[in-house]
């Protein structure tokens, strides 16, 4: 690509004038406008023109599928809907998930039911039942003797000596048990293939579903599935629970052991300490407690009001001394009463002094009283002082032991309640222990009741049935299948070459890379071997066919390219030999002559001529000769090595127009030709020679148009020295097989040399194919005048007749 993006860098650039200026080019295509996205229309195209590819892949992809169907062996699919319920119904109001506490509600539970169905272990449980490993089709060879059996065991003795050698069975050895596990493994593998779960959406039921080559087999199959489920699953149940009742039984010897251990210690403990009922007996307590607090109380309280009267009756005496009587100490009832004959006393002492004298009998006899009573309460205050102090002594003392008292009754308190919690602790773990024994052991009788009695939490609602007819293969879905895979290989083929593929195909492409108008589309010519026509005289001989107008069309071109230049020397190359520039040139020359110019067809391809070939029995020495100045004396003909220009009068070959009428030939239609001629070893020398322009000037002179048939412009120069001295160049392209790239590497070789470009022909097109690429727009001739050939020709649709 990027070879190619040099080449168009190398062109002339959009709106400018090669050479002489007489045409205006068309931009050129970018890389990346050449890299965008087809449209979906070309797409199509693109599958129409490879319909043939695309159709021969489907066909290579359908013809071993349809073999590897018609070999495949039909199988059979039964189907069973099972009914599993996360709450078995119960036979009695126990179940086994109150006993164990087992969740069968959770969302995990069918997931966990429907993996059950295809474990290995129901698996092999139905292989036993069923037999399958007799099936043929689990074991198509023919089974051999069964091994295992001793001939001693059935057979007497006297006859197993007559018995042959391949008669007797042979003991079963090792290697013979592990060969058959890994057998019985691989068919538990076979028949798990077989078995589908599918869980119904939004419901509890569950389809079982088996395959089988044997429709019977296959309705067994899933039978036989279900109901070893449904067995399992009781079989399971059954399990559980006498390994719980035989848990129970085991819990039960241990618990029973541990709660007479805790009321014997009870017992014991009772016994030792005396304690019966400990509520009773701490009520006891503590009332005494309470009722030896109180009384401390109250001696408390007393011994505090004695206390005071005792200090207080202290301090009287200190303030009285020795007058006791007149203390105010009223504790005492007689003292109250000395003190009021005192008083009396006193008052009487007091008016007999006054009336009598000191002496007086009745004086001395009231003093006397006086006295007496005065004695009394001295003594009587003396008894009330000493019977205080007693007291208070005694309520001291009383005070003391009460404390005494309270102190055993609190450690008394104290070491009961110690004994009491003990005592509590060994009733709770006795009575923890019975409520344990008693729950494992009303466990273990519910256990008992209820095994064997647990109902399946699954049943079949509808048992699998014969099939009718094989589900597998599918004979019309996996042809259909590999015709759409056969179909997406053939397009990614189709547009893997498409890809691939850079020659050149439709005008578009080559207009947009060279930015040359395109002149004609030549139709491809199909003729057949009995047409005695050449592709050299299609316009002379087919004048009216496709071919014709598209030579025609070429001459319009070339006539309508510059008006104001006469055109008069034209040359006709390609890219690369083969594409049909020497058939394009005879025939544009015969298009010119049957317009009434006077045309002459020149060959310059001195390395490989070929018109001597079209035009037959023509015998000529042709350009080599003509330009040769030895060409009258030497059939080898020798060319100077352009030494003319140094020594102008030396005797050389001299050219005139007699000569080279000489040399010309005229066809049967009247064309006139200049072959040419022998190969010469060095042609880019003699076409780069003054003699060849002094020629064509002389040519020039005879006729109207000179049509060069070139060499190929990749191959040699020489294409690059005449189109310099030409007046138009016409590049022809053959289509579908010179790339674009070879294209424009000769175009840019040519501008590089200064040619004037005019256009370019696109040869060899096939019609049918540039409708797939062009989308369709075109005219369709049928012209076959008997000659086995049509072609089409670019342009607008055909109009319907």
């Amino acid at each position: 690509m990027e070879a190619l993006a040099d080449m168009v860098e190398g062109l002339p650039a959009t709106g400018a004038d090669p050479v002489r200026g007489q045409h205006r080019m068309l931009p050129a295509l970018s890389e990346e406008d050449r890299d965008q996205v087809v449209p979906l229309r070309q797409y199509w195209l693109i599958v129409r023109k490879r319909k043939w590819q695309i159709l021969a892949v489907i066909i290579l992809v359908l013809l071993p599928t349809a073999v590897h169907v018609s070999s495949l062996v039909p199988q059979y699919r039964s189907s069973t809907s099972m009914l599993i319920e996360k709450q078995a119904g119960k036979l009695v109001s126990l179940s086994l998930g109150d006993l164990l506490g087992t969740d069968t509600g959770g969302k995990e539970y069918m997931q966990t039911q429907l993996e059950l169905l295809k474990s290995r272990y129901l698996v092999e449980e139905v292989i036993r039942r069923e037999r399958l490993d007799l099936a043929p089709e689990f074991n198509p060879k023919p089974k051999k003797a069964r091994r295992g059996w001793n001939a001693d065991d059935w057979l007497p003795k006297g006859l197993r000596d007559f018995l042959p050698a391949e008669a007797k069975i042979q003991p079963k050895t090792e290697a013979d048990s592990v060969q058959e596990a890994n057998r019985f493994a691989r068919l538990v593998d076979m028949v798990t293939g077989r078995i589908t779960v599918a869980l119904v959406p939004n419901s509890q039921l569950v389809v079982v579903s088996f395959v089988a080559e044997d429709p019977e087999l296959a309705a067994r199959g899933a039978n036989a599935v279900a109901q070893t489920y449904i067995d399992q699953q009781l079989e399971a149940k059954l399990q559980v629970t006498q390994h719980a009742a035989n848990w129970l039984m085991k819990r039960l010897e241990g618990l029973r052991t541990t709660l007479e251990e805790s009321e014997k210690n009870l017992q014991s403990y009772r016994e030792e300490t005396g304690l019966v009922g400990t509520e009773d007996k701490e009520n006891v307590v503590s009332q005494q407690l309470d009722a030896v607090n109180v009384q401390w109380v109250r001696v408390q309280t007393k011994k505090s009001e004695t206390k005071a009267r005792y200090i207080k009756l202290q301090e009287m005496l200190k303030e009285f001394g020795d007058k006791l009587t007149d203390m105010p100490v009223d504790d005492s009832p007689l003292l109250v009463s000395l003190k009021d004959e005192k008083h009396k006393a006193e008052l009487k002492v007091s008016e007999y002094a006054e009336r009598y004298g000191p002496k007086h009998p009745k004086m001395i006899r009231a003093q006397n009283e006086l006295t007496t009573i005065t004695e009394k309460i001295t003594e009587e205050v003396k008894r009330a002082i000493e019977r205080m102090s007693q007291e208070y002594n005694v309520v001291d003392a009383q005070e003391r032991q009460l404390a005494m008292q309270l102190e055993q009754q609190k450690q008394a308190v104290q070491e009961y309640q110690q004994k009491a919690f003990k005592l509590g602790k060994l009733e709770r773990e006795t009575e923890a222990n019975r409520q344990l024994f008693d729950l494992f052991l009303k466990r273990f009788k519910e256990a008992g009741v209820i095994e064997g009695m647990e109902g399946a939490n699954a049943r079949i609602v509808d048992s699998a049935r014969l099939p009718q007819s094989s589900f597998k293969p599918t004979k019309g879905r996996t042809m259909l299948l590999a015709g759409l895979v056969g179909l997406a290989i053939g397009l990614l083929l189709a547009f893997i070459l498409e890809y691939m593929d850079r020659s050149i195909k439709t005008p578009e492409q080559l207009e947009q890379a060279s930015g040359l108008p395109i002149f004609a589309i030549l139709p491809l010519l199909r003729l057949n071997k009995k047409d005695n026509i050449a592709p050299e005289e299609m316009l002379a001989e087919q004048p009216k066919s496709t071919y014709a107008e598209a030579v025609r069309s070429i001459r319009t071109g070339i006539l309508f390219a510059d008006i104001d230049q006469t055109n008069q020397i034209i040359m006709v190359t390609s890219a690369v030999p083969e594409e049909g520039k020497t058939t394009v040139s005879v025939n544009l020359a015969q298009a010119f002559f049957q317009a009434g110019d006077r045309v002459l067809l020149l060959e310059a391809d001195l390395r490989r001529p070929r018109l001597h070939k079209v035009f037959k029995g023509q015998t000529t020495r042709g350009v080599t000769g003509l330009l040769s100045q030895h060409a009258a004396s030497h059939h080898q003909v020798a060319f100077p090595l352009l030494e003319e220009k140094e020594s102008p009068l030396q005797n050389q070959y001299i050219l005139d127009r007699d000569r080279i009428r000489g040399e010309i030939i005229q066809s049967i239609h009247g064309l006139h030709v200049l072959l040419a001629g022998p190969i010469p070893p060095f042609p880019s020398e003699i076409l780069a020679s003054q003699r060849w322009m002094d020629m064509l000037n002389l040519l020039r002179q005879d006729y109207d148009r000179i049509i060069i048939d070139a060499p190929p412009t990749l191959m040699v120069t020489d294409s690059q020295i005449l189109g310099a001295r030409a007046d138009g160049a016409i590049l022809v392209v053959h289509s579908s097989k010179t790339t674009l790239e070879m294209a424009l590497a000769a175009l840019k070789q040519l501008y590089q040399s200064h040619v004037p470009m005019m256009g370019c022909v696109l040869n060899h097109v096939d019609m049918k194919k540039l409708m797939y690429y062009s989308g369709g727009y075109g005219y369709g001739y049928g012209y076959g005048y008997g000659y086995g050939y049509k072609s089409g020709y670019y342009g607008e649709a055909e109009p319907s007749v």
